[in-house]
Order: C-alpha cells, then sequence, then structure tokens
C-alpha cells in the first residue's frame, strides 16, 4: 500500500522518457522512480535529459519511505551539478583544495642510500596525515 500527494523534492538523472505517456525514469540515490509530468515540461525535461535535476511534486511512496512515483510540477537543474563540469585550471584548483606547490620535505638532494630513502618516505607519510 503506498500514501499519495506527500510534497517531495527529488534529485537525480533523466534517462528514460515516454513522450506519448508523459512519462519518464528518474535514477536517484535509492533506485529508479516513476516520474509523470504534463505536456507543458517537456520542452524543459527534454533540455535536461542525462543531466542532474532536482523535480518537485506530489509523491506516492512506499511504507519504508521510498518514493515509487513523483508527479512533476517543477523541474530545475541541480545547482551544483553544472559547476562540477566547469574545467579550473590549476592554480584555482590548488586555492580550492588549500593545497601548494610540492616541496621535498628533506631537500633538493637525490636519494644517496636506503637511510634517506625511508627518511623522505615516512616525512611525505606525516605531511600526507596532515
Amino acid at each position: 500500500m503506498t500514501a499519495t500527494a506527500v510534497a517531495r523534492r527529488l534529485r537525480g538523472r533523466i534517462l528514460a522518457i515516454d513522450w506519448r505517456r508523459g512519462t519518464a525514469r528518474l535514477y536517484a540515490e535509492r533506485g529508479p522512480v516513476r516520474l509523470l509530468f504534463p505536456a507543458r515540461l517537456a520542452a524543459r525535461l527534454q533540455s535536461l535529459a542525462r543531466a542532474e535535476v532536482e523535480i518537485a511534486g506530489p509523491a506516492d511512496l512506499e511504507p519504508d519511505g521510498r518514493i515509487v512515483r513523483l508527479s512533476a510540477e517543477t523541474v530545475r537543474p541541480y545547482p551544483d551539478s553544472a559547476a562540477f563540469w566547469q574545467p579550473q585550471n590549476l592554480a584555482e584548483l590548488a586555492r580550492e583544495q588549500g593545497v601548494g606547490p610540492f616541496r621535498w620535505p628533506v631537500g633538493p638532494s637525490l636519494f644517496v642510500d636506503d637511510e634517506d630513502f625511508v627518511a623522505i618516505q615516512a616525512a611525505i607519510e606525516q605531511a600526507r596525515r596532515g
């Protein structure tokens, strides 16, 4: 038994659209969901196919709370998904991650013996751990 008309927002990807029936398959984190959409949203769905989207509307739920059917009232691109695919140069990535250029922990000399190698390896591991 399912409860109906519970307002929900769901994030996922639209990968299969049946234009004739006004249905689509939304692949969300907790599994696929049958999506019902009005004709007024058809062009919007087509433009966002395969993109990460957020869809809001009344939903039918399983007893465990899983959404099995969602009637779309609004569809929009998920805010962070477009930013993920924007190219960044190394300086921007380093600034975002809070890292700087690599520096040898024990100086620029070459490895001389096993003892030096072990010391460098330990210093690198310590630096990685923070």
